[in-house]
């Protein structure tokens, strides 16, 4: 539960609550979960969890989910948001995991949203996405 989850202070600490949250891994469809972190690391409980996304994301979807992402975290006077990203399959990085991390990086600059290092979940793993992961990255 959110509740139970430690302040975010660190890279480990946000790992370990996506770690935590993910609990056994498996999944059947491709879904991005947003979270949003207040001033001192608590994570709001309240996850966010959108379904039934594509390969590859759109710009104009990500700049509505950006644009919504800026206005909770104002009203809510949060300091960011974190994402993973889930999907089936191997802990493999492909061309449409690499597409969505760098296009949430990408929007949220544009917004002005601060958002933590996104995330990926997959059959076999919890993973972080480097930097070094979205170089090329479309």
């Amino acid at each position: 539960m959110p509740d139970d989850i430690p302040a975010i202070l660190t890279p480990l600490d946000l790992h370990t609550c996506w770690t935590m949250l993910m609990g056994e891994l498996g999944f059947a469809e491709r879904k991005l979960w947003i979270i949003f972190i207040e001033p001192d690391g608590l994570v709001v409980p309240h996850i966010v969890q959108i379904a039934d996304l594509p390969a590859y994301p759109s710009a104009p979807n990500l700049d509505s989910l950006m644009e919504l992402c800026a206005r909770q975290l104002e009203y809510l006077r949060d300091d960011g948001i974190a994402m993973l990203l889930s999907r089936p399959g191997p802990d493999v990085l492909t061309d449409s995991d690499r597409g969505w991390a760098a296009g949430i990086a990408t929007t949220a600059r544009e917004h002005g949203v601060r958002v933590y290092p996104t995330h990926l979940a997959n059959d076999e793993a919890v993973r972080v996405f480097a930097p070094d992961d979205l170089i090329g990255a479309a």
